[in-house]
């Protein structure tokens, strides 16, 4: 996106897991979710920050 891009109006988060086994979490499946729900969407952003405030 950066070699493309000069600016990033709109960034939309829109991926998320919960575990495949219910309420029962592991740490395997906690630490997937977790990732996936919270640190993915936080580095996308850090990533693109510089983009975002050009808009």
């Amino acid at each position: 996106i950066h070699a493309t891009e000069k600016r990033l109006d709109v960034l939309i988060h829109n991926a998320g897991t919960t575990p495949k086994s219910g309420l029962h979490l592991t740490k395997d499946n906690l630490e997937e979710q977790f990732a996936t729900n919270h640190f993915g969407p936080f580095l996308l952003n850090h990533l693109l920050l510089d983009l975002l405030k050009m808009s």
